[in-house]
């Protein structure tokens, strides 16, 4: 039913490099984007940089595509 009124499929393919593939894993409800981005820092090191801006650029892209929405 939230498929039909949101006009989204009920299953959905994307395809993900690995940092954002790794962004999404840990999008879990709980852990903070601050969090997020030093789990994300520790795996892929200097690789992430710069880290806080294009973890937010990919954070938005999620939430304007209707994939995550932001829980305060």
């Amino acid at each position: 039913m939230v498929q039909f009124f949101f006009k989204k499929p009920r299953v959905t393919f994307i395809e993900l490099e690995m940092m954002g593939s790794y962004v999404w894993e840990k999008i879990d409800g709980e852990s903070s984007i601050y969090r997020i981005g030093q789990n994300l820092f520790e795996v892929f090191g200097d690789e992430s940089l710069p880290l806080y801006e294009r973890l937010a650029h990919y954070i938005n892209d999620l939430y304007r595509h209707g994939l995550i929405v932001y829980v305060y």
